[in-house]
């Protein structure tokens, strides 16, 4: 049986920053995974750039190729998201941009590997996957395997989820998708619109477009609207007008 050997690859190897980027086409085949749609190259490279990406000002990266028999069979990234920690007070790693083929043990070998690393920062537990943050695709896939993915959303085939149970990696947040097809939607619900109008007439709530000759002032004002409005939602991080752009 051949021997699985977990590769690190430092982000300003371009040679081995390509095949971690490339991977997913050594797994994946329009034959077996027809609903796979591959990814634009250059997106994901953007989002493991720890050098022009504004998220790692924050945030480190480690990334990981899996071999067996000189092939690349694997990846992973480890994630040590600062920002995220201070925020909720907490030692939360993270991993991301998973592939792999049906094999456990070389699943097994990139989650030790990815686990290993984060525990050696201090963190205390690992979740995933995150690409790299809950601001970007993250979650397994683990029904609906027969749906092409959409913009943001992850799609992986069906043993993904066996081979996170054999690592013994357990789900902690259910994410919903609902596919609404846009040719059916003409105009919102009579009654939501009434609720709407209803709703600002009783209230003291102005509309006004964005103005660009105030544009630093609009913009913290927005900030302020997103953070009151999300500050509870899993995985939240805090912004500021000074950190736009952090997360790519």
């Amino acid at each position: 049986m051949s021997k699985t050997t977990i590769v690190p690859v430092a982000n300003d190897d371009k040679k081995g920053v390509k095949k971690f980027i490339d991977l997913p086409w050594k797994i994946y085949n329009a034959t077996e995974h027809p609903q796979w749609v591959p990814p634009l190259r250059v997106t994901v490279k953007e989002a493991i750039d720890t050098k022009h990406n504004p998220f790692y000002k924050r945030c480190e990266i480690q990334l990981y190729l899996a071999e067996k028999d000189g092939k690349p069979v694997g990846r992973i990234a480890a994630i040590e998201n600062r920002a995220h920690n201070e925020f909720h007070g907490d030692k939360t790693g993270f991993y991301g941009f998973f592939e792999c083929t049906n094999d456990e043990e070389v699943a097994t070998a990139l989650f030790t590997v990815a686990a290993d690393w984060l525990k050696k920062r201090g963190l205390t537990s690992m979740q995933g996957p995150m690409n790299p943050s809950t601001n970007h695709e993250c979650g397994l896939l683990v029904r609906g395997q027969s749906q092409h993915p959409t913009l943001m959303t992850t799609w992986n085939p069906d043993y993904y989820v066996n081979l996170h149970e054999k690592a013994d990696l357990k789900g902690i947040k259910d994410l919903v998708a609902y596919f609404l097809p846009t040719e059916k939607i003409t105009a919102l619900p009579e009654k939501v619109v009434k609720y709407a109008e209803r709703i600002q007439k009783q209230s003291r709530i102005t509309f006004r477009d964005f103005d660009t000759k105030n544009f630093e002032r609009d913009v913290e004002i927005c900030f302020d609207i997103y953070n009151s409005a999300w500050e509870k939602n899993w995985g939240f991080e805090n912004r500021s007008h000074h950190h736009l752009g952090r997360e790519a």
